[in-house]
């Protein structure tokens, strides 16, 4: 069974890069727009890794990812954050919430994989 993903970007064009990219690794993903319809998803179906960004309306990535931590049998379940963002602080606050990985745009494809390879496979 494959791996699946769940994939959390305001910018279609990015998610739609980020989703054919896993998917020609063999990944299964699910998509979201928003840090809220990713957290609803998130609710209702089984992922094995969340990979969001952080700067998106509605519900940015570090408030997502608190309120799945908040949860004890997510605790250790595993994020990835990429951002264009450079504020250090930012960056500590989503590692301290519990993001397993902070991705900094651009990134490579190749990079993006590593990473997901490391922490899912």
């Amino acid at each position: 069974m494959n791996k699946r993903i769940l994939v959390v970007d305001d910018f279609k064009n990015s998610l739609a890069i980020l989703k054919m990219t896993l998917e020609m690794k063999k990944y299964e993903v699910v998509t979201a727009t928003n840090g809220q319809e990713a957290l609803s998803l998130f609710k209702s179906q089984k992922f094995d890794l969340l990979l969001s960004d952080y700067n998106m309306p509605i519900m940015n990535g570090l408030e997502l990812v608190k309120l799945i931590k908040s949860s004890p049998e997510n605790r250790n379940f595993p994020i990835v954050i990429v951002s264009t963002d450079t504020d250090e602080n930012k960056k500590r606050d989503a590692l301290r919430a519990g993001v397993t990985y902070w991705l900094k745009k651009p990134f490579k494809m190749d990079e993006l994989i590593k990473v997901v390879e490391k922490i899912i496979l």
